[in-house]
């Protein structure tokens, strides 16, 4: 390789001449030449005092790395000088991890300090996912480097990070790490169920005996807890439940088909006397007897039948806007 061969009498002269500025072995950090964006750093290395490159690093080769806040996989897509694009992918298992590969993305094969190649590397675009830094780390030769032997483009690395996507150049007289930093934003909860069902003293009849069922369910308190006040007299037991576990629509057995039952609301909770209420309404439609529909569930067991009855007596009424603080 020519990484460290200096070619013409000028070269040399000035390779010899910074020669001391050369750390005596491993690699070493430089500063970035003005105009370079910060971003993208020089990683200079003495070879000929024994330097190495990085653990996974070698001639001509790019290593695709990336870290984030989160876990999460992330797809990447390559193009070399233009060509068709083929896509790569990095895994983070968890927040703070960092995935750079089993193997470089790219190893190129101009020889030498050749003229070198263009690969462009850009991230899937992916929601709650920004990319927020995109960092350039240049391994170079430093007999090359301090003779000036980089010339144009192959020390014209970019990125952008609105863009997600990097451009390095590459020959196999130096390497590239290119790291994409991502931060995660949880998306925004779903919009509450704070529409409600009113329901004035429904009357059914079950065995010769009356049911009655009473109150409202639906909407939020300020303590984001779900409004409702019911009471389901039955069998001469008022099963009063003033605080629901859950309140929403249907998506499964008695009333959970939306064509027939569209807004049909299922609202479940324990009575102050223990019982486990689960109460599943729907407003057919005025006046109510014979229109609107209910089924309940007392400690498991289906009061109504299994899918619930008309109401005989009495009217509910969905309110389709939301109830609640704001």
């Amino acid at each position: 390789m020519t990484r460290f061969r200096v070619t013409t009498l000028a070269l040399a002269a000035t390779a010899f001449a910074v020669a001391c500025a050369d750390p005596a072995t491993g690699p070493s950090r430089t500063l970035v030449p003005d105009g370079v964006d910060k971003a993208v750093t020089q990683n200079v290395i003495n070879f000929m005092g024994g330097g190495t490159y990085p653990t996974g690093v070698d001639d001509g080769q790019i290593i695709l790395c990336k870290t984030g806040d989160a876990a999460g996989t992330f797809s990447f897509s390559v193009s070399v000088n233009g060509g068709a694009a083929f896509n790569v992918t990095r895994t983070l298992a968890n927040a703070g991890a960092t995935d750079c590969g089993s193997a470089p993305i790219y190893t190129t094969a101009v020889a030498g300090n050749g003229f070198p190649e263009t690969v462009v590397i850009t991230e899937a675009a992916q929601a709650n996912w920004a990319v927020t830094n995109i960092d350039i780390v240049q391994h170079l030769g430093s007999g090359i480097y301090n003779a000036g032997g980089y010339t144009a483009p192959r020390l014209s690395d970019a990125f952008s990070v609105a863009n997600r996507q990097a451009t390095v150049y590459i020959n196999r007289d130096m390497a590239r790490t290119v790291t994409f930093t991502n931060d995660y934003t949880a998306p925004p909860p779903p919009p509450a169920i704070c529409d409600f069902i009113t329901f004035g003293r429904l009357v059914l009849e079950v065995g010769n005996k009356k049911v009655v069922i009473s109150g409202n369910a639906g909407g939020n308190n300020m303590d984001q807890s779900i409004k409702n006040e019911f009471h389901i007299e039955a069998n001469g037991v008022d099963n009063h439940v003033a605080d629901a576990f859950s309140y929403g629509p249907i998506t499964s057995d008695p009333l959970s088909d939306p064509v027939l039952y569209p807004n049909s609301r299922i609202v479940t909770g324990t009575a102050k006397n223990g019982v486990e209420v689960e109460l599943r309404v729907w407003d057919g439609g005025e006046p109510g007897k014979d229109t609107d529909l209910v089924y309940v569930k007392l400690d498991g067991v289906e009061l109504l039948g299994p899918g619930g009855q008309f109401v005989d007596i009495g009217n509910m009424q969905y309110h389709s806007n939301c109830r609640g603080p704001g």
